[in-house]
């Protein structure tokens, strides 16, 4: 609606737009006979002679022009001016606006465009120019003036154009339809680069009576060698009307590790097969070279497809990257000294790499590795193109051809850097000065050892740990060996703070911990030293082995080895004695960092993130430097997983295994302290991790830093990063919503947008936002998926990172929680308050905690959040009735909620049911919210009493076993209700849930249990991988036989028996693949057993067997029940026993009492305490008529007794308790007689008056006074 009056025409006729077109566009243009009116005119400055004249450019006349509030206004009152100036007739197509452009800055761009029928008019549309004021300046395009033609039929169909254009480019491709995008046909087929491409359009040409549209197809085939075309066919006869040769320029070859069909850069000359790791555990697997391949492109295809050298070329001295070997200082390319890569032939730099010799052995091998870099870098920033890091963003190019940015600034790439060894490094100016990153050569295996000579009671060969990032390479140095004392911290000989001792020219001996082996070898170096041995200590997780010394310093040039605990405590105490050693390393092949893909992608992830964040100058604190690391990690990790890639994501991945795996450490690793993994078995970092002094976990296979005291380390934070992201792109690639591209090309697009959104100098939780923000912007499920994925790594809502110039990192509170609503997430009852046995069960007159957790799961701060209980279970009482005020609550943040209860006569194993009515300024009235407190009441657990097990009880019986993977059988009572389960683990596991032994009468029994399972399955072989038997012994354990060789068994599969599983329990019949209803329903299963002969005894016991790959749900198994068995071997409830702690008080209700109706009777109770406590007395009703007790809280109440013309008893019960122990029960019985001749007898126990009655009652009223004489109290 305008906001004001106007006196154009074309706003006026803007009231009569209709909302939508039928080809799906917005606002058509309004009436042409209203749009003559419009004072908006423009003058035809260029036509196109091919279609008659057609105005091609129009430059537009604003004297008349209206003022507008908006962009988008102005560019919808805009049309029929547009219609107009372009000559468009009555039956034309009407156009439609596509979108506007609009940055902030610079021209406005409108775009409109044409469709008839849904169909669009092949290259029909215009561009309008508006300034800032939003006046129009020119517009440019095509519009077709008719829609004449465009009536007739297709004849052809896409298959039929298809054929046509494989023809036209020399292919006989079977093409298969694949998922339709963007409005295409698609068609994979052998040799295509990508899916074939197939459209109906409508296709401008000159005809009898002038222009009309031809119904056509378009069609794109892009070979993956060889071609790529375009053509716009005919519908009716397949006439070529247009085609295009989507290679612009001269495409150059290029012999690298990449594969020669996709393009893509292989990991390095391991190609990809260690990504993820085979066996996903450090198993020392030694890495197998791979042949290069001779690629042949023009650049990776991209939108712009800008080639990467310009025709004629004979360097690698392109538009976006430079590079060459810098072998000799100084840095940058020297001619003469440097080495750029030739021609071997025209257009082709076929250089062969050397792996079995030094980088530098030949001129060859330098010329490869710089062609790889080239390559690598090259295909980065096209990859990163369209998803946003592009010119106006900061990208590096020679020429940014006008599109924003400022230029001058391509990538300097260098091999075989000079400078350094076993690292690499990225530096990133702002835009427009070049950026440069380094590879330099890595250590290849070595040989080193520590030879003792002195003292003889030590002296020998050590077996030693070297470094692969720090310190010399090669080395031979003997001398006397001194323990460093720095004089301060925990550990005065752990060399992280300044040595004080004289260590000059001597070989200095430091413990492991409290800092980086890094840190250690700098402080002995600054204290002069001429060696560094590092020993193990006890509290690492493997003290018996001298570790490997991952991380990487520059700077360091002593030798430096490592020892084991044992090795290191025998050095140290031969010290005093002149303890001599002979430190040696010698060279092997070394590696070339440049051939490793992960680490240039690293490194030129540097140039992506630093660029985008603060423009070069944005990444200055500690913090922010591990987020630096962190995206660069990411940025390999984006190009190593691939769609085929084993175990659903769900592997290990890691940086740099190439660059590496002649270090001594494992390629599982890599360069990081643990690989990257969704499986918390295999990388279990979470937030806390980024900060000093949070050990890493125990059971995790750790290359080094397990004690966390140097976690802020900038690639240790940055490793805990990457991880977070990995997770979130996991997500994505795991949940099925999306095709592998699809979730692909989103995080990247994720990734740039979120480096655009994080402010300079971020923390973690800044730059987690940033990426929650993005996907919020796209997709609110994948907004929810990161969410879930940032809070599995301790990330989520609430969290709590480190202050932004932290050099310790610490400050941490990890969050693991998502949600989007307030909720009750636990409810719990405990006896905790007065109780008689201290068993977590509430029992008759104790008194305990409910304790309420309650989350704010919405998007908003609930700022005065309340709760009230309201008991809907009958017996229960709330003792803390008031409305309870909670503190405010941030999104995902929760409260505890802890009211005094107590429970009388409620039904045992019953749950308690509550109504919370929770409140908030910003929650609808009214809000309550229904609870189930899981709970017993009056009960024990006692041994072996029962033949089934509901798996209810807190202890059991049952024996848990595993070996591999994964986390073993655990009780849940995720749903209140306790069973046993277990997860689905990605590796190969076999773990068991075995019974007690149980005896059985004769041959028979049975086996029934409920049950519920989601196992592994590969659906593209479409076997079961995974999957759960039940297997019987009766001779103690020694052999085991899947039950079913005693009675039929309902399992629904067979596993897999191929080559391809590790599944110990493979080809055999099992529950596998889910169950019927999972998740939501139980399946019974009944197994009737028949045995042989009589055994002595039986077991059972539950088996899941698993194999490498994805995880999965796993299995659920509850109310296991033995029938026809002779023994009971199962834990079970029993009624509450009342042996109550012996250090409360006892109580004792007095002698039983006969008394006649209407009697006052005076109770007489005793009670004495251990410790003499002062006591609260309780007395309770158990039976009989009700009576109202007075002084009920002393040891000696009163009641007068009930009228009746029948003897009752009356049965009251004593408590004591002194605020913490409560008493057993003390019971005494009153029996009320008929009172002769009215109720004034003064009642006494045991005393009877002459009665008129007869005397058969009188004679029965004495005999129970009589039986109660003899009674001794009952408790």
């Amino acid at each position: 609606m305008l906001a004001r009056t106007v006196r154009s025409s074309a706003l006026l006729a803007l009231l009569a737009l209709s909302c939508s077109t039928a080809d799906g566009g917005s606002e058509p243009a309004p009436d042409r006979g209203k749009a003559q009116q419009d004072d908006v005119s423009g003058s035809v400055g260029h036509r196109d002679p091919r279609l008659g004249g057609a105005p091609t450019f129009v430059w537009m006349n604003r004297a008349g022009a209206p003022s507008f509030s908006s962009a988008s206004e102005a560019a919808v009152a805009l049309m029929p001016a547009v219609s107009r100036s372009f000559g468009l007739a009555a039956n034309a197509p009407p156009i439609a606006l596509a979108h506007l452009d609009d940055h902030g800055k610079g021209p406005i761009v409108a775009r409109y465009e044409q469709h008839v029928g849904g169909l669009e008019v092949f290259r029909g549309g215009v561009n309008v120019i508006m300034s800032r004021a939003l006046r129009p300046i020119a517009a440019a395009g095509f519009l077709a003036p008719t829609a004449r033609g465009s009536e007739r039929v297709f004849a052809l169909g896409s298959a039929d154009a298809l054929a046509i254009g494989a023809r036209l480019i020399g292919v006989t491709p079977a093409f298969s339809p694949v998922a339709e995008k963007n409005g295409y046909e698609r068609f994979a087929g052998a040799g295509l680069f990508a899916p074939a491409r197939a459209k109906k359009v409508l296709f401008p040409t000159g005809g009898s009576e002038g222009l009309e549209l031809e119904p056509a197809w378009y069609v794109e085939l892009i070979l993956a060698s060889g071609p790529a075309r375009a053509w716009v066919l005919s519908a009716s006869d397949g006439r070529v009307l247009f085609e295009n040769n989507l290679v612009r320029n001269d495409a150059f070859s290029y012999r690298v590790f990449a594969d020669s069909e996709t393009k893509l850069p292989m990991d390095g000359p391991q190609g990809n097969l260690v990504a993820p790791h085979p066996s996903g555990k450090p198993d020392k697997q030694q890495l197998e070279w791979q042949p290069s391949q001779l690629v042949t492109l023009q650049n990776f295809p991209f939108s712009k497809n800008d080639p990467w050298l310009a025709p004629g070329a004979t360097t690698t001295d392109g538009n976006n990257v430079v590079a060459y070997a810098d072998r000799v200082a100084p840095d940058g390319f020297d001619q003469g000294a440097d080495t750029t890569p030739a021609l071997t032939s025209p257009l082709t730099f076929d250089h062969v790499y050397d792996t079995a010799a030094f980088p530098d052995a030949t001129s060859a091998s330098i010329q490869a590795s710089a062609t790889q870099l080239f390559y690598v870098t090259n295909f980065l920033h096209d990859w990163f193109y369209d998803a946003g890091f592009d010119e106006k963003s900061g990208n590096h190019q020679l020429d940014n051809f006008g599109r924003g940015g400022k230029g001058g600034d391509p990538l300097y790439a260098e091999a075989q850097d000079n400078s350094g060894r076993n690292n690499a490094n990225a530096m990133v100016p702002p835009d427009g000065q070049s950026p440069r990153i380094q590879m330099f050569v890595f250590s290849g295996a070595s040989n080193a050892s520590l030879v003792v000579s002195a003292p003889a009671s030590i002296a020998g060969t050590k077996t030693v740990g070297i470094a692969s990032g720090f310190g010399k390479d090669v080395f031979d140095v003997t001398g006397s060996v001194v323990l460093a004392v720095d004089g301060g911290g925990a550990d005065p000989a752990d060399g992280c703070e300044a040595i004080e001792n004289e260590v000059a020219g001597k070989i200095v001996l430091v413990h492991r911990g409290t800092c980086s082996f890094a840190q250690k070898a700098a402080a002995a170096q600054a204290a002069g030293a001429a060696g560094v041995l590092i020993a193990n200590v006890a509290s690492s997780t493997n003290p018996t082995v001298a570790p490997f010394m991952g991380g990487q310093q520059d700077g360091i040039s002593i030798p430096v080895l490592s020892l084991s605990l044992a090795d290191g405590q025998a050095l140290e105490g031969a010290v005093s004695s002149g303890a001599m050693v002979t430190m040696k390393r010698a060279a092997g092949g070394d590696l070339d960092g440049a051939l490793d893909t992960t680490i240039v992608a690293h490194e030129w992830g540097h140039v992506l993130s630093s660029r985008l964040v603060g423009n070069g100058m944005g990444l200055r604190t500690n913090q922010a430097g591990g987020l630096g690391e962190g995206w660069g990690d990411f940025t390999a990790l984006l190009l190593m997983a691939r769609p085929d890639d084993p175990g659903n994501f769900g592997g290990t991945y890691a940086n740099g295994s190439y660059a590496t795996s002649g270090s001594g450490d494992d390629i599982y690793f890599g360069t990081r302290r643990v690989p990257y993994s969704i499986d918390f078995t295999k990388n279990a970092l979470t937030l806390k991790h980024i900060a000093n002094g949070n050990p890493l976990p125990a059971d995790v296979a750790t290359s080094f830093g397990e004690d966390g005291s140097f976690n802020s380390e900038v690639h240790n934070t940055g490793e805990v990063w990457a991880t977070m992201l990995w997770e979130c792109y996991a997500s994505l690639l795991r949940e099925g919503r999306l095709s592998f591209t699809e979730a692909q090309d989103r995080m990247k697009h994720y990734l740039v947008a979120s480096l655009k959104l994080t402010p300079s100098d971020p923390t973690i939780i800044e730059a987690r936002d940033a990426v929650l923000a993005a996907a919020l912007a796209v997709d609110t499920k994948d907004f929810a998926l990161f969410w879930k994925a940032f809070a599995r790594r301790g990330a989520g809502a609430g969290a709590v990172g480190p202050e932004k110039d932290s050099s310790t990192n610490q400050g941490v509170k990890e969050s693991f929680e998502f949600g989007n609503d307030l909720q009750i997430v636990e409810a719990k009852l405990d006896d905790d308050v007065i109780s008689c046995d201290h068993d977590g069960i509430l029992d008759e007159a104790e008194v305990g905690t409910l304790e309420l957790t309650v989350r704010n799961t919405g998007s908003g701060l609930l700022a005065e959040p309340k709760a009230e209980l309201f008991a809907k279970t009958e017996g229960v009482t709330i003792l803390d009735s008031a409305p309870s005020k909670l503190p405010p609550l941030e999104p995902f943040a929760s409260a505890t909620l802890k009211l005094r209860a107590s429970i009388t006569g409620t039904k045992s194993g019953e749950p308690i049911e509550l109504d919370v009515a929770v409140s908030d300024p910003s929650l609808p009235d009214g809000r309550v919210i229904h609870v189930i407190v899981p709970t017993r009441y009056d009960a024990d657990q006692t041994p072996q009493s029962s033949a089934t097990d509901r798996v209810d009880t807190t202890k059991t019986v049952w024996k848990v076993t595993g070996e591999g993977a994964g986390a073993k059988w655990e009780r849940s009572t995720k749903t209140g209700d306790g069973f046993w389960e277990i997860v689905d683990p990605p590796q190969r596991a076999d773990h068991k849930l075995t019974s007690p032994s149980f005896t059985i009468e004769g041959t028979t029994f049975s086996l029934s249990f409920k049950h519920k399972w989601a196992l592994k399955r590969s659906t593209r072989r479409n076997v079961d991988i995974d999957g759960g038997v039940i297997e019987l012994t009766v001779d103690g354990g020694k052999t085991w036989k899947d039950i079913s060789t005693y009675g039929q068994v309902d399992y629904n599969t067979t596993l897999d028996d191929s080559e391809r599983t590790d599944n110990p329990l493979k080809g055999r019949k099992a529950y596998g693949d889910k169950s019927a209803g999972y998740p939501d329903a139980w399946v019974t299963s009944r197994i009737d057993v028949t045995l042989p002969e009589h055994p002595e005894k039986v077991q059972l016991r539950f088996r899941l067997g698993a194999s490498f790959g994805r995880a999965a749900e796993g299995w659920a198994i509850d109310d296991i029940e033995l029938g026809g068995i002779s023994s009971t071997p199962f834990w079970s409830y029993a009624a509450h026993a009342d042996a109550c702690d012996p250090n409360g008080p006892t109580v004792d209700a007095g002698l039983p009492q006969v008394v006649a109706s209407g009697a006052n009777v005076q109770l007489a109770g005793t009670a004495t305490h251990p410790s003499n406590l002062p006591l609260t007395y309780l007395w309770s009703q158990v039976a009989g008529p009700a009576v109202a007790l007075t002084e009920g809280g002393t040891l000696a109440p009163s009641f007068k007794a009930p009228d009746t013309n029948e003897p009752v008893t009356i049965t009251l019960a004593l408590r004591a308790h002194d605020g913490a122990l409560l008493s057993a029960a003390s019971r005494v019985d009153v029996v009320v007689g008929p009172a002769k001749g009215g109720a004034d007898s003064a009642g006494c126990a045991c005393r009877t008056t002459p009665s008129s009655r007869p005397a058969t009652g009188a004679l029965a009223f004495v005999g129970i006074a009589a039986l109660l004489a003899r009674r001794s109290r009952r408790r």
